[in-house]
């Protein structure tokens, strides 16, 4: 709707996660080189934490995109399960059939298909998102198969994404020797003001606008206060607020049409702040 009038070649703050806007904040370029290394190396376990919305789901998409046809991937979403269903549920991932089978076959089952990846020179690997749903049975079912080895490399490997709860969840008794396993471990922080900046304008270049002319600073300090420098709140402030100036037929993006873009998504206003940009921008450091 606004891309025209603002001479935008594509939206600059669409919300599935796109590769194409991926931005190499120095801590995604480190959780991306951690869960490599975990995977190319063999080491068994790497967990990826962070607060909802701040990016691990474009990092596991930059993961995958990074690994060749020796990988064979098992990718999970749906994590609200028992000890019976994640092993179900990774083998239909790995594309088995195991949907009669009783736990011991599911074992037996799994166990067979990672020794004969192993044996035809392919490495697999488990990819659990909302880690931090999976009860202690299920958990316990992940440490076991990391006890798996030959006598070169673990198999297989297994990324942990989760809220920072997950890091909690595998320091009960039973789990002990699962959060050792997690030994490569990043937790992603909400982005500070600089990086929020950085962001929006890489963002607009990528959708072809010259940095630095569409939000203006006032603008850019009232996002990043409102978010809180959650890049999913980031996308959601500036594509409304992007929306607003369109229907104002506003050229730059200022302080007044963010707060309109914040009624409009219907947060709180920041600070417990009335709705005056002035009154804002001046709160802010």
């Amino acid at each position: 709707m606004y891309q025209e009038f603002y001479n935008l070649a594509k939206s600059p703050f669409r919300q599935p996660p796109d590769l194409e806007f991926y931005y190499p904040a120095r801590q995604y370029e480190r959780a991306s080189a951690y869960m490599n290394y975990a995977i190319l190396n063999a080491e068994g376990a790497v967990m990826l934490t962070g607060a909802a919305g701040t990016g691990k789901t474009l990092l596991i998409r930059r993961l995958l995109s990074q690994l060749d046809d020796v990988f064979v991937i098992a990718h999970l979403f749906q994590t609200q399960l028992d000890d019976v269903e994640i092993l179900r549920s990774i083998l239909v991932e790995f594309g088995q059939k195991p949907f009669s089978a009783h736990k011991a076959e599911l074992l037996d089952m799994l166990n067979g298909f990672l020794i004969e990846t192993h044996i035809n020179s392919q490495r697999p690997v488990i990819i659990i998102d909302d880690a931090h749903n999976l009860d202690v049975r299920a958990l316990e079912e992940l440490r076991m198969l990391l006890g798996l080895e030959t006598d070169k490399l673990k198999i297989p490997q297994i990324v942990l994404v989760g809220s920072p709860a997950l890091k909690d969840k595998l320091k009960v008794p039973e789990l002990g020797s699962l959060d050792a396993y997690a030994h490569l471990r990043k937790n992603l922080e909400p982005l500070d003001f600089e990086e929020t900046a950085e962001y929006i304008r890489f963002r607009l270049e990528v959708a072809s606008v010259p940095r630095g002319e569409l939000f203006l600073e006032d603008a850019v300090r009232l996002i990043h206060q409102a978010s809180r420098g959650i890049p999913r709140k980031i996308n959601a402030l500036c594509d409304t607020a992007l929306m607003c100036g369109f229907a104002d037929e506003k050229q730059q993006i200022d302080a007044n049409l963010i707060l309109s873009a914040i009624s409009e998504l219907g947060w709180a206003m920041p600070a417990g702040e009335s709705a005056s940009a002035d009154s804002l921008a001046a709160s802010i450091p």
